[in-house]
């Protein structure tokens, strides 16, 4: 680290120490700062960016603590070899719940595939979607010095991004490589998060427009949407909605929006009811996953209210169950099998230090339409969609 091309820290809410220990950890974390290279003296750090002693002896301390720096009496302060005493266990924390399996099989196999090819053992933890639960698992994994983790944010009412961040830094400041899968966190300003993500998720945005512009094309022009608490996948999907119904001339009624704060049969059905009894009321309804899509199909059932004829229905994530209706679910498929690969070859690669640039990958949907609404199926001509072009540049995800 040279003095001479530093500046000063910034007069700033955040301690002096934090920000000198996080700008020597970026350059760690670079390469700008390569394993066994000496880092700057304490005096040496105090001039070139007028901090205190104490200041900067704190800074050291704590990147000593980390792993990331190691202390030569007499020598100096050096940039500790990431691959001494690694470990070959990678973990995935993943937010299943009983009510609603958030992976199918194929996602966690992929994952473990990927792993065994390159050496790696894989632990599991579901962290029920609670956030007490994945600090108790941090706990467990810090200790252990799991080598990465493969990282599925939990979505909560609120503080989603500010409670997902504060427990990826901490497994950064650790030395811990992180990749998001599924949910992300691309939009959000880069001085809350400090510093850029590897992530792999699936076009949303994109899916939710094809799956809107079909309805439309099948004469819906009232599409209600039911959405479960907000993460930016569910995000997304309401920004090609809106997308969507602009493009079409069509306004953008917000009665027509709903959330829901659970998967409980009832609390969808009375939504389903307040729908149903709008003196306008819809003609189809995007339910955003196909758990909410199948139960808002049992309750307009229990209505007497004909799929697709009275009300088309149509849902999103491809979940097994959805073919086997009496009324066919047409959704939207997210390839989870390979989301899993990709994510676990960005960690495998940001472990062994062979790329430093963050990566973003954006997977494909594919739209699959079945008789819930209104068309004929469709099975072979279910072709994937890709990422959209020049003529859609409106379509931007909103946290992508």
């Amino acid at each position: 680290m040279s003095p001479g091309t530093t500046k000063k820290l910034e007069l700033d809410p955040v301690p002096l120490y934090y920000q000198l220990r996080e700008r020597i950890r970026q350059d760690i974390l670079s390469g700008k700062l390569q394993a066994g290279s000496r880092v700057s003296s304490e005096r040496e750090l105090c001039e070139a960016y007028g901090v205190s002693r104490i200041t900067a002896v704190r800074a050291l301390t704590d990147l000593v603590k980390e792993g990331l720096l190691c202390r030569n009496q007499g020598k100096g302060t050096f940039v500790a070899d990431s691959t001494a005493g690694k470990s070959s266990t990678v973990a995935v924390l993943i937010p299943a719940k009983a009510e609603l399996p958030y992976y199918d099989p194929q996602m966690l196999l992929s994952i473990e595939d990927e792993a065994h090819k390159a050496g790696y053992n894989v632990m599991f933890c579901n962290t029920s979607n609670d956030i007490h639960k994945v600090d108790s698992y941090l706990e467990k994994l810090l200790q252990e010095k799991i080598a990465g983790i493969v990282y599925v944010p939990v979505a909560i009412p609120s503080g989603y991004y500010e409670e997902n961040i504060g427990r990826i830094i901490r497994l950064r400041s650790a030395g811990v490589e992180v990749v998001l899968c599924d949910r992300n966190f691309l939009n959000v300003p880069e001085d809350v998060v400090g510093f850029e993500l590897d992530c792999v998720y699936s076009d949303d945005i994109r899916g939710s427009i094809e799956l809107t512009q079909h309805l439309l094309d099948n004469g819906r022009k009232k599409i209600a949407l039911i959405c479960p608490p907000m993460d930016s996948n569910i995000k997304n999907r309401i920004v090609g909605y809106r997308k969507t119904l602009a493009d079409n001339d069509i306004p953008y009624f917000s009665e027509l929006v709903r959330f829901v704060e659970s998967y409980d049969p009832q609390e969808i059905a009375d939504v389903v009811d307040k729908l149903v009894k709008l003196p306008d009321r819809p003609d189809a309804i995007f339910a955003t996953n196909d758990r909410i899509a199948v139960m808002a199909m049992n309750a307009l059932a229990e209505k007497g209210i004909s799929i697709p004829q009275e009300i088309a229905i149509a849902g999103y994530d491809n979940q097994e169950m959805g073919q086997y209706l009496d009324c066919p679910l047409t959704t939207v498929d997210r390839d989870r099998a390979e989301m899993g690969r990709v994510a676990m070859e960005l960690l495998q690669e940001r472990i062994a230090g062979t790329r430093t640039t963050p990566r973003h990958v954006a997977q494909p949907t594919k739209l699959i339409v079945r008789e819930s609404c209104g068309s004929p199926s469709k099975k072979h001509k279910q072709a994937y969609i890709a990422t959209p072009n020049k003529s859609q540049k409106g379509a931007k995800p909103m946290i992508t």
